[in-house]
């Protein structure tokens, strides 16, 4: 939370020194939503802290609902979905934050509740997966629906559920959770040209390099394939 929200977002024990004012989504992943779905906006904070869980888009507000400013020049604080890694205004770039935070925390420079190790949803979906792309279609949709309904949203028909879908349905319900990465290599995303990445990936690039420390240990180990040799 602390990485997104804007310098003057602060609230409760939170001031405008924890706020970053950094990391935001892309439109292309914003415009993968039914913003209908329970997943990408909850209001049940905003009273405490002015804005709501999920995606923050358009104009924001303070606990008090005073319409907020940027703090680079006094511009309405509205965020917009399009942004630059080169140069971007203080605004731009819908912000997220999915874990609630505890506005009367001690620690308000680090969230305690947004680290994951198990979701079941996760055991689900990678199920959902391993039958879609065995040919389970049938099983892969219970598997999917089940998840679907207990987030109340719309289930899928059998002729519906495509790849895409489940790789979607992966955004929906694990965004910024750090497990990304490795879906877009699954589903061949990762090395394709998208938003603010006008060319493709090197695919040896999937591979990190070895860490000179590992080399320095062992002296036997080879760099990975792309990566200069180690001297």
């Amino acid at each position: 939370m602390n990485m997104t929200l804007d310098y003057n977002q602060f609230f409760g024990t939170y001031s405008s020194s924890n706020m970053w004012n950094g990391c935001c989504t892309t439109p292309t992943f914003y415009n993968t939503w039914d913003q209908t779905d329970p997943r990408f906006k909850d209001n049940r904070l905003k009273s405490v802290t002015g804005f709501n869980l999920g995606f923050l888009v358009g104009q924001q507000y303070s606990p008090a609902g005073v319409a907020l400013v940027t703090k680079d020049g006094g511009r309405p604080l509205i965020y917009t979905p399009e942004f630059s890694n080169n140069n971007s205004a203080e605004e731009q770039g819908v912000r997220v934050v999915k874990y609630a935070p505890d506005p009367a925390t001690t620690y308000p420079g680090a969230s305690q509740n947004d680290v994951q190790y198990y979701r079941l949803a996760d055991a689900y979906l990678m199920r959902c997966e391993a039958k879609f792309r065995k040919g389970d279609i049938a099983g892969a949709l219970a598997d999917i629906n089940t998840l679907r309904a207990k987030r109340g949203v719309a289930t899928y028909a059998q002729s519906a559920l495509t790849l895409e879908k489940i790789y979607n349905e992966r955004g929906y319900e694990f965004y910024w959770d750090n497990s990304r990465r490795n879906d877009m290599i699954r589903f061949n995303t990762y090395c394709a040209a998208r938003y603010e990445k006008t060319t493709e990936t090197p695919a040896y690039k999937i591979l990190f390099p070895v860490p000179l420390t590992a080399y320095d240990a062992d002296r036997n180990i080879k760099q990975n394939p792309g990566y200069p040799a180690f001297q």
